[in-house]
């Protein structure tokens, strides 16, 4: 094993992909929860930290971004179609 560490600010070891994986054959991992225990030393931040991000995400009304984008998407679709077809 290195001294080198692999972070990962979200997830669970039982999401680890074949990336992951492939790492951990070198490298200690430390994923979410854990990785946000050993960085701050506070057991209980990385549950604070997704509270504090869905509350928010809650408040956050994103609707009219949403509804842009949308518009542009079909506008761009339909150009690209009318291109296609001719």
């Amino acid at each position: 094993m290195s001294d080198l560490v692999f972070c990962l600010t979200y997830g669970d070891h039982s999401e680890k992909n074949s990336f992951i994986k492939e790492l951990e054959k070198e490298y200690t991992i430390y994923m979410g929860k854990e990785f946000w225990e050993r960085f701050t030393g506070d057991a209980n931040f990385y549950k604070d930290l997704i509270g504090s991000a869905s509350k928010v995400a809650k408040e956050i009304n994103m609707k009219d971004v949403v509804d842009d984008v949308i518009l542009e998407l079909s506008k761009t679709i339909k150009k690209r179609f009318k291109e296609i077809k001719g």
